[in-house]
């Protein structure tokens, strides 16, 4: 399915042929619609200007390493569904005259979503609705830099703080699956919880605290 050069409201638009790839964009406007996506993220590319406003957008599948949102402009969207090592919001990637950073993630919900590994760019995160746990969202990444070298890590701890302190220039958040960092990484919950005490800024439970609270 390719959709470009259309404005569309209140529809469901399902991409499910693996046998070719689908383009959503250049000059796009979905409102109010539904986008079921039931194929890898390699089988999609969104092109700008694509803008979805009042959608929501499903995966059926683990929707892994997508860098596309960069070109898609989401306004009070709901995502459904596992992403993992996805990129949202306004990044320079490409040369600036074919990127333009015309990507943005506003007032979406991603509260019923399963997040790991994935990033935000240049995005006001307190108007972006996150995953509860077993999700963990570190803010400011970059600023753990300091603490990286002077906290004794448990387990494989360090080597995922040391992923987030190395986050590019304009990365406002990270997300991860603890589930998955424990298997990843051999670490344990006790390990990550320990962790997360001296990260400072989490998201946990959809707030934004100094103090993790857990159930």
């Amino acid at each position: 399915m390719d959709i470009r050069k259309k404005k569309i409201r209140d529809e469901v638009l399902t991409i499910e042929d693996k046998s070719i790839g689908s383009a959503i964009g250049p000059n796009v406007s979905l409102e109010r619609c539904t986008l079921s996506i039931k194929v890898p993220s390699k089988l999609i590319i969104f092109a700008d200007p694509c803008d979805l406003v009042d959608c929501t957008i499903k995966v059926a599948c683990t929707f892994a390493n997508c860098q596309w949102w960069g070109k898609v402009a989401c306004l009070r969207c709901k995502f459904l569904g596992r992403y993992k090592g996805n990129d949202f919001g306004k990044r320079d990637i490409f040369r600036r005259d074919m990127f333009k950073a015309y990507g943005s993630i506003e007032d979406c919900d991603f509260s019923d979503a399963k997040l790991d590994l994935c990033r935000f760019f240049n995005t006001d995160m307190s108007r972006v609705k996150l995953p509860k746990w077993p999700n963990v969202t570190v803010l400011n990444p970059s600023g753990l830099i300091g603490t990286y070298e002077k906290v004794q890590w448990r387990g494989g701890m360090k080597t995922i703080v040391g992923v987030i302190a190395d986050s590019p220039p304009g990365t406002d958040a990270i997300t991860f699956f603890v589930p998955e960092i424990i298997k990843r990484h051999r670490c344990t919950e006790e390990d990550i919880r320990h962790a997360i005490k001296h990260f400072g800024n989490v998201v946990m439970w959809g707030q934004k605290t100094g103090q993790v609270r857990y159930s």
